[in-house]
């Protein structure tokens, strides 16, 4: 014996208004999510060529609770103002006293102000991420072990850190004597 089957319920709807209904809420449901979404993280702001601005990141020392010969120490030759960093994408080269390194490096998260970079540490050889403040043209390096930034300036690619501040023009006197350069 056959058992007897239920009729299909019956919408008041129509079949093709249904399905239109249904289209135009998916469709909605997608735009409101790419327009939600969060953009990918950017290296933009970070690429070009920067180089150590010495006096701006010795302010950025004084801000510290170092001591004053930690100060003195720092504000000598060999620590700033004398690197050069190149930013592609995917890679940096960092130059001091003419020798260069290429690095890569990852972007893991960026904003209006900041990107934020995976890279291996030169020293400990370990993966660190570096979050990168842009502030009035400037970037901002984090020194992590002394709790400070170091501030860069961007320049003309062509620049390097072994260019030095153009020296000062050879002057000659009334009479066409060459006179000494004089050097602050």
């Amino acid at each position: 014996m056959r058992m007897p089957t239920a009729a299909r319920p019956r919408s008041p709807i129509p079949l093709l208004v249904r399905t239109t209904v249904l289209r135009r809420m998916a469709w909605a449901g997608a735009l409101i999510l790419l327009g939600c979404r969060t953009p990918a993280p950017t290296a933009l702001p970070l690429l070009g060529t920067w180089r150590s601005d010495k006096q701006l990141t010795l302010r950025e020392v004084e801000k510290t609770g170092l001591t004053e010969k930690q100060r003195d120490i720092l504000s000598g030759p060999g620590f700033f103002g004398e690197r050069t960093i190149r930013y592609e994408i995917g890679r940096m080269r960092s130059e001091v006293d003419g020798i260069a390194s290429w690095m890569p490096y990852r972007v893991v998260n960026s904003g209006k102000d900041f990107v934020e970079i995976e890279c291996m540490d030169p020293v400990s050889g370990e993966m660190v991420r570096r979050k990168i403040l842009f502030e009035a043209g400037l970037m901002k390096m984090p020194i992590r072990t002394l709790g400070f930034y170091e501030v860069f300036r961007k320049v003309d690619p062509e620049q390097h850190a072994s260019d030095r501040v153009a020296e000062p023009p050879v002057s000659a006197d009334s009479d066409g004597q060459r006179l000494e350069r004089s050097h602050p």
